[in-house]
């Protein structure tokens, strides 16, 4: 059956061995294993199942004798063959590429940047721009890791920078302030740090070199941006010149009180004469310029200006109100020609219904985006069940401008700290779902991937609990801790052995370097759970 051309009949068979209590033959097992990859579904669904009900313990010996083997290839060219023959698998190629770093061999460098330079995976890609740099630090490497700074995946990006600062090179100092003023957070983070972690007098040099080049405006805001991060007095000269540049006069005020010190507002002061021709309002706001006091006028004049501008005033806002209404009071008026109420129930319709339009006019309309349901569901969670980016981004960016005195990062953590009945965070809501490409827009975008939920699980665990393979993937190409406990004192480890889920055990083993030797609160190993499960099967 297992050989039928009818991936029907195949299912059939498949359905049969799994509800039977004694373990297939050993070679039926291996053609069982080798459908877990099959392209029809449907078979590839039930040949797992057969696997995780048989092999629950299997997956931590087969993942440890895949470590162990990999160990031993000791010889650099087989390493590089196997290389080439895993490139297509994330995961395997990534563990092979360890292995080569970690023995540093000279030859391996040109056929790493070889690799670089061929692979289309961002992740291989996203590796290599940095450890490539750890492994071989020198000079010779920035030119081979800077074009990927302009690399569409902002995490390539952001370890590329992280690349060129272990490579300690003034020559990557320019480059490192232009990522200053990339959009995506953590790159210019990883721009900042490795500013500072550069030689302070060759940064300067550098910086102060970029300063002086004022025809080409846009490094001189590039090193505007640096500035501001490292506060260096001496810079303030150079600043100084830049100030009866319209072009750069924004930036270059900017970096000057940055400083903040007696030397920087007296510059200011000083200067002041020399770029009046800014708006004076710029510099009354910032607090740099003292106003002149007002000439004292007479009593009368002073009651006829004060007449006219509250008619002006009035006049002003009766027009505005009919002919200029606000946003909120357009959202309402066309809601209204729809026959949609304002209210929250209608907001939940829309979400669920996956209708962005009508989702963006109810939260202009006034309804609340922190609203929770009866049923303590946020309306957030709700957009996680639906999987929807843009209508996520439409609740985020109403939260925002309902808080907009407050930093984007507050925002963030309001949101984060939303819950449902069950305790769970959206993030964890995303994770035990299989929402990976909002995880991926919820980390992208700041959110705090170590958060735990009520029952004190991490994101891997929610990982765990759903079975969402994909999603444990991805969080553990993220580095996040894979031993973190619960309040029940587990692991995922402990949590997808006890479950029977060898796949997730893989991961965990192979990806995230779990530590199968950690005790439970009983006193047991996930070895032991394994077995202890294999037991109960049997």
């Amino acid at each position: 059956m297992l050989n039928s051309e009818k991936n029907t009949d195949v299912v059939y068979y498949l359905q049969n061995i799994f509800l039977q209590d004694q373990s297939p033959e050993e070679d039926i097992l291996g053609k069982i294993d080798s459908f877990r990859s099959h392209k029809d579904p449907g078979v590839r669904f039930w040949a797992r199942k057969v696997y995780n009900k048989f092999f629950a313990s299997r997956a931590i010996k087969d993942s440890a004798e895949e470590q162990h083997s990999l160990e031993q290839a000791v010889d650099t060219e087989i390493l590089h063959k196997k290389l080439l023959n895993v490139q297509e698998s994330t995961f395997m190629a990534i563990s092979v590429m360890e292995q080569i770093l970690k023995k540093a061999e000279p030859q391996s460098l040109p056929f790493l940047i070889s690799h670089l330079k061929a692979v289309k995976d961002p992740f291989q890609i996203s590796f290599l721009a940095k450890h490539l740099c750890f492994a071989f630090p020198s000079d010779e490497l920035l030119n081979t890791i800077i074009p990927f700074l302009k690399h569409t995946d902002d995490r390539v990006v952001a370890n590329a920078i992280e690349g060129i600062e272990r490579l300690r090179t003034e020559k990557g100092i320019p480059y490192c302030s232009e990522m200053l003023r990339h959009k995506n957070q953590r790159v210019r983070a990883n721009a900042a740090k490795a500013l500072f972690h550069f030689n302070k007098e060759k940064t300067y040099r550098a910086l102060a070199q970029m300063l002086q080049t004022r025809e080409e405006p846009h490094h001189v805001l590039a090193a505007c941006f640096a500035v501001r991060e490292l506060k260096e007095p001496r810079f303030l000269p150079i600043l100084a010149e830049n100030l009866s540049s319209r072009i750069l006069f924004e930036d270059t005020l900017s970096a000057i009180r940055s400083i903040d010190s007696v030397e920087a507002r007296e510059l200011i002061t000083a200067k002041y004469q020399e770029f009046r021709f800014f708006e004076k309002r710029l510099a009354e706001a910032l607090g740099e310029i003292r106003i002149e006091e007002s000439a004292k006028n007479p009593w009368f004049k002073t009651y006829q200006v004060a007449r006219y501008v509250i008619i002006a005033s009035f006049v002003i806002a009766v027009i505005w109100y009919l002919y200029f209404p606000s946003p909120q009071r357009q959202a309402k008026y066309k809601l209204a020609e729809l026959s949609i109420p304002s209210t929250i129930h209608s907001l939940v319709e829309a979400i669920q219904s996956q209708n962005v339009e009508y989702v963006t006019l109810l939260i202009g309309a006034g309804v609340d985006p922190m609203s929770v349901l009866e049923d303590g569901t946020p309306l957030f969670h709700t957009a996680v069940h639906i999987r929807n980016i843009a209508i996520f981004k439409s609740l985020k960016d109403a939260v925002h401008d309902l808080n907009s005195d407050k930093a984007p990062e507050e925002t963030v953590n309001l949101i984060s700290s939303l819950k449902d009945a069950s305790g769970e965070t959206v993030l964890h809501l995303a994770a035990r779902t299989g929402a990976t490409e909002l995880l991926r827009y919820l980390f992208d975008n700041g959110f705090a991937s170590e958060i735990r939920d009520d029952d004190g699980n991490t994101l891997l665990h929610s990982a765990v609990k759903g079975s969402q393979e994909e999603v444990l993937v991805f969080l553990l190409t993220q580095k996040l801790k894979v031993d973190e406990r619960n309040k029940r004192g587990l692991t995922p480890l402990h949590m997808a052995v006890m479950e029977g889920k060898s796949r997730i055990v893989y991961w965990l083993m192979q990806l995230g370097r779990a530590n199968p030797d950690l005790m439970t609160t009983n006193g047991m190993s996930a070895i032991d759970l394994g077995l202890k499960s294999l037991y109960n099967d049997d």
